[in-house]
């Protein structure tokens, strides 16, 4: 009975190692064609990706959200710790400039998948509200590092907040084809005008 035992838990262990495992391999798979370009991925394009069966895909996940679901905390696990590393100045200006710097580098690697994000979010209520949330957040992190008479001036918070914005980032990097380096330093530009007689 014990032997009996022992295999079913076996079994059972290794049919949860491979859901887990089929899981990541999903969602790997979707990140990877969205990044090459294909910003709305469908479950055949994704299990082909993954090598996997189109109904492993469905039962794993309960539809397409779940996955962008899933996504979403890979890449928050990949970027996180960027957006949250203390800042090295202690003036908030100078911390304006640093988080210019890190969005840049969380927008290069986010642009493909918010880009799909928003597109599919008009017949998605989880991306609709991932997309509030994104905002949000940003805008919190940015209060965070500006002093008290600065947050008063909500002209000039949602001015920094918009110059700072991945729709900004976007539009230079995509519409206008510059470079991530080019549109650093447009995003720069715009701080320092904003920031330059306070």
């Amino acid at each position: 009975m014990n032997a009996e035992n022992d295999l079913s838990l076996t079994e059972t262990d290794g049919r949860r190692r491979r859901s887990a495992r089929n899981k990541q391999l999903i969602v790997a798979a979707m990140v990877k064609l969205i990044r090459a370009g294909d910003l709305d991925p469908h479950a055949a394009d994704v299990a082909k990706a993954a090598g996997v069966g189109v109904r492993t895909v469905f039962r794993l996940f309960e539809d397409m959200d779940s996955i962008y679901a899933e996504v979403t905390r890979l890449i928050q696990a990949e970027v996180m710790p960027v957006v949250e590393a203390p800042f090295e100045s202690e003036d908030w200006t100078a911390r304006c400039f640093e988080a210019c710097e890190r969005r840049a580098y969380v927008y290069e690697r986010i642009m493909m998948l918010r880009i799909s994000a928003n597109a599919r979010r008009s017949n998605s209520d989880f991306l609709s509200e991932d997309y509030l949330q994104f905002h949000s957040q940003e805008l919190d992190r940015l209060v965070a590092i500006l002093p008290d008479p600065v947050r008063a001036d909500k002209t000039l918070v949602q001015a920094l907040d918009t110059a700072l914005s991945f729709d900004v980032w976007c539009r230079l990097r995509r519409v206008r084809g510059l470079s991530a380096d080019e549109a650093k330093d447009v995003v720069r530009h715009m701080v320092e005008r904003l920031t330059e007689d306070q």
